[in-house]
């Protein structure tokens, strides 16, 4: 509703004014009439105005000095100048105070109506702007809610697969979007009396959607209907996360945020789908496929092989799975890093990280399974070498391993660590030193470092308990006691030839 204040110190024209804005349309409402500029601003001081009309010739201060006034401390009320003269002067000071127009009294129909029309489209863009305005801020996390706003449904829309790592790739949802008219579309599909507002998201293949809404059951057929428009459009993959539960404005940033994490945990690899999602995240996951039903051995066995053939038919045996059963994208690249890791073969082979993001970028550039599955056995192919090899060149990574563990054994060492030393991810650190070994970095790291504690305490019967833990890398006595303890059986003190008498 636009809100129109009358300035007009006769009567007769100030009702006539506003019975012509009353006919044209119920897009405007007159909150009031006032006789004078003064008494206009103390109207204004109110608020609750969108447009004012105002005469010029009116005692205690004129329809100019009124423009003045408005223009300088209500700069975003729109002003309408009424005169009974046709006057150069009046004209040209209505320009200076950028007065929207200037009509001569008495107003026709004809005319009046011209101008509300016009009145309308300039408010209704203003409106428009300001609330879009207020809703990127509140996205953002640096705006304020308007008590005035009505609650909203929020939803996200993805093109394609999720972005894991860059986001500066020409993927083909980011494409997709640089040709949609996505703000048309939503006009074409939400109720007129609603407002729905899109922005850009996080990612270049993501959107957001804002409906100002009351009922629940029109958001969610818009939603329905907007899922339905877009796979028509395009052979891409399109995932819809919606709350259709309407939430007050200012929870936006929060919604925005769980379903961006529910997009991420469900989105699935090339296939479109439709996720509604319950305030708080109250969904049920989705079932977890057992990594037995995929051919992992054979997918490692034709990458240490080097036969493109044998991958390619592995590769494409995984993928029929993964269709086949819904897989997600995170499940996916999951999946991806454990091939990764079983295949990873020493220093000459790609970096695990390298591999894992071209894997990603593969995945994100895909519109389909068979693409998929091409980009994929590309990427492993380039890390073949022969099975021998492999276990030659794992055998020697865990040996550096060792060393290091000896060698620095009393420093602070993490699996954290040793991986970005050797080029692995934590976990496979863990798997291949085991595998080699018999126990993992942090299992060999502890009972070396309780073999050099028990070493100093022969050679050294006078050292403290704490001069020893510090020495083999515990800074806390006590947790190397109870190391100590857990690996020898008896306390520190408790060993042959120290004093029992010292705080262990």
């Amino acid at each position: 509703m636009i809100k129109v204040l009358i300035v007009e110190d006769e009567p007769p024209i100030a009702r006539a004014v506003k019975q012509l804005i009353c006919r044209y349309s119920d897009a405007f409402q007159v909150v009031g009439t006032e006789i004078n500029g003064r008494a206009a601003l103390e109207r204004l001081g109110r608020g609750e105005v969108d447009v004012v009309f105002t005469d010029i010739r009116m005692p205690v201060m004129d329809g100019l000095e009124l423009l003045e006034n408005i223009q300088r401390d209500y700069p975003e009320v729109v002003t309408v100048l009424l005169s009974g003269y046709q006057e150069f002067e009046y004209a040209q000071k209505a320009v200076r105070f950028q007065a929207f127009d200037y009509l001569l009294k008495p107003v026709s129909f004809e005319k009046m109506s011209a101008l509300l029309g016009k009145l309308e489209i300039l408010c209704r863009n203003r409106a428009y702007l300001k609330k879009r305005d207020q809703l990127s801020g509140l996205i953002e996390g640096n705006g304020e809610a308007s008590a005035a706003q009505a609650d909203c449904v929020t939803l996200l829309v993805n093109a394609g697969a999720m972005p894991l790592t860059s986001d500066d790739l020409e993927a083909p949802g980011r494409k997709f979007w640089r040709e949609v008219r996505l703000e048309e579309l939503l006009r074409s599909i939400v109720p007129e009396r609603d407002s729905v507002l899109p922005f850009s998201g996080k990612s270049k293949t993501e959107r957001i959607v804002v409906i100002e809404t009351h009922s629940p059951d029109s958001a969610r057929a818009a939603i329905e209907t907007l899922y339905r428009r877009l796979t028509e459009m395009t052979p891409l993959p399109i995932t819809v996360a919606a709350r259709v539960e309407p939430v007050p404005i200012s929870e936006v940033a929060q919604t925005i945020s769980d379903l961006r994490t529910l997009l991420y945990r469900e989105i699935r690899l090339c296939a479109s789908q439709l996720l509604w999602d319950a305030p708080g995240g109250a969904r049920r996951p989705g079932k977890a496929i057992p990594l037995s039903s995929f051919p992992v051995n054979r997918v490692v066995e034709a990458i240490c092989a080097g036969s493109a053939e044998q991958l390619s038919a592995a590769v494409a045996e995984m993928l029929a799975v993964s269709e086949r059963e819904g897989q997600t994208q995170f499940d996916f690249m999951r999946l991806l890093e454990t091939i990764i890791g079983d295949s990873r073969i020493g220093d000459n082979s790609e970096s695990y990280l390298d591999v894992k993001t071209r894997l990603s970028e593969a995945v994100l550039g895909s519109m389909d399974f068979a693409s998929l599955g091409e980009r994929v056995s590309e990427i492993l192919l380039g890390m073949r070498q022969s099975g021998g090899e492999a276990k030659k060149s794992q055998e020697a990574v865990v040996a550096e391993m060792e060393q290091y563990l000896i060698d620095n054994y009393e420093k602070p060492i993490s699996n954290e660590m040793l991986a970005n030393k050797f080029g692995f991810v934590p976990n496979y650190i863990s798997k291949i030193f085991r595998r080699h070994r018999g126990v993992t970095p942090s299992e060999f790291l502890t009972k070396y470092r309780v073999e050099m504690a028990i070493r100093l305490m022969k050679a050294h019967p006078d050292m403290l308990i704490k001069e020893i833990a510090q020495a083999v890398g515990y800074a806390n006595q006590y947790y190397f006691s109870r190391i100590f303890k857990k690996e020898t059986g008896m306390w520190p003190t408790e060993y042959p030839g120290r004093d029992a008498g010292e705080d262990g």
